[in-house]
């Protein structure tokens, strides 16, 4: 006989009762935001690729990108990628311009338009990749955009959206 697990409330109305062992928090908790940056400082002639937001399509594909030096990159060339980092844009975010970085290479660079995100201890990296491209998670991201013709959310709004969290091994078994 299988056993069912014990519920309690969420805490928010309309998600209801989750597993007891599970967690409901904000991005900001069980993400860090923005780390690695290139600041003015860097080597005109340190070589990276940049990866820009039409690079990214709807379907989590990122693009080749762009060999360049930091001399000849656009300016909003800046945030530095590793590794299981998933990235967001944070502009036209109904595009769906959502990743995961998933080679190892020192030498890639994202727009400032991208808000990247790296998971910490109790958030399993594939789980936040594929919390963040659900429909609810992105139906939040384009509700808290500003603007019109162009909408954008900032990267601190970005991360104060809830998510909910069943423990780590859980969310290995999820994404298994």
């Amino acid at each position: 006989m299988k056993a069912y697990p014990e519920y309690k409330h969420s805490g928010v109305e309309w998600i209801g009762e989750i597993p007891r062992d599970w967690k409901y928090s904000r991005l900001k908790y069980v993400t860090s935001y923005n780390d690695i940056k290139l600041d003015d400082n860097t080597d005109p002639e340190y070589e990276f690729t940049y990866i820009e937001i039409s690079d990214v399509d709807s379907q989590g594909n990122i693009g080749s990108g762009t060999v360049t030096t930091f001399r000849n990159s656009p300016s909003r060339a800046r945030r530095v990628l590793q590794k299981n980092d998933v990235i967001i844009s944070t502009v036209r975010t109904y595009l769906r311009s959502i990743g995961t970085i998933k080679e190892d290479n020192n030498s890639l660079v994202g727009s400032t338009g991208f808000c990247v995100l790296k998971s910490l201890n109790e958030l399993h990296h594939r789980y936040l990749s594929y919390l963040v491209t659900t429909e609810w998670f992105i139906a939040k991201v384009v509700s808290n955009s500003e603007g019109v013709s162009y909408p954008a959310i900032n990267p601190t709004k970005l991360v104060t959206i809830p998510v909910i969290l069943p423990p780590l091994f859980e969310q290995q078994q999820i994404t298994n």
